[in-house]
């Protein structure tokens, strides 16, 4: 029954990533899903398999590679997708000049589009920097580095860290159930995806955005902790005859 839910699902969730036409999603997925194979395989199967995806997509992009950075969308949304491409040279000459004035704290969190105004009068750049006006970053983490510089970007990264840690220790965990190891390999799969998606769109004004890896982020931590718990009380030695706990004594010879 599994079998034959995959066999359906599989095609249906690929082909539903395909026609996103966002190469960001493309690449997001194509990591986790290499991602979740490696955790979940073993052997020669996981070698056979992380190769034979590694040599695929490289002869996907030497075969398709000029369709895959001219993607061609309907000509409406083909129209913001090439204005929406020729900007991001712009957010990042902009964010540069801002992180320069204000490396360390940035100008506060959520203030990128009201200070960034005072930039777009610059006269040392041929690019036209005022189709950034209206329109919100193009990246979560150099929106990070503006508004909340270095120290908050380095925050947020030990953060992300911290989970990953923890996920990695249950999925090592020879104690630890199947459900708990499955859990920590979708969590490290979802991070993955969402980190590629932090580099091309500003999640940081979309809190709906985030609420899936703070959710799984939560279990994860959470698991790990009752994991901790678990594994503490049953190395305590008990008294046979009361049960009670018994503190471990280390005998040096005199």
């Amino acid at each position: 029954m599994r079998r034959l839910q995959y066999a359906v699902g599989l095609p249906l969730f690929l082909a539903t990533i395909y026609f996103t036409y966002t190469r960001s999603i493309w690449l997001g997925t194509g990591l986790a899903l290499l991602i979740v194979a490696a955790m979940s395989l073993t052997g020669r199967v996981r070698m056979l398999v992380i190769s034979g995806a590694v040599a695929a997509s490289a002869c996907v992009w030497v075969m398709f590679s000029d369709a895959i950075i001219f993607l061609e969308r309907e000509e409406a949304s083909g129209r913001r997708a090439a204005s929406s491409a020729e900007s991001r040279e712009t957010y990042y000459y902009v964010s540069w000049l801002m992180f320069q004035d204000k490396p360390l704290w940035g100008f506060g969190f959520g203030q990128f589009p009201s200070q960034k105004v005072f930039y777009l009068s610059d006269r040392a750049t041929s690019l036209n920097l005022e189709q950034i006006r209206l329109r919100p970053h193009h990246s979560t983490l150099l929106s990070l580095l503006v508004e909340v510089g270095i120290i908050g970007v380095v925050l947020f990264l030990g953060l992300l860290g911290v989970w990953t840690t923890h996920a990695l220790q249950i999925w090592r965990d020879p104690s630890a159930p199947d459900w708990a190891r499955r859990l920590a390999i979708v969590f490290i799969g979802t991070l993955a995806s969402y980190l590629v998606q932090c580099l091309f769109h500003d999640f940081t004004y979309r809190p709906v955005v985030n609420s899936l890896i703070f959710l799984l982020a939560g279990l994860v931590s959470s698991v790990r902790s009752q994991l901790a718990s678990a594994s503490s009380t049953t190395a305590v030695p008990r008294h046979e005859d009361t049960g009670l706990a018994l503190p471990k004594l280390a005998l040096q010879p005199e």
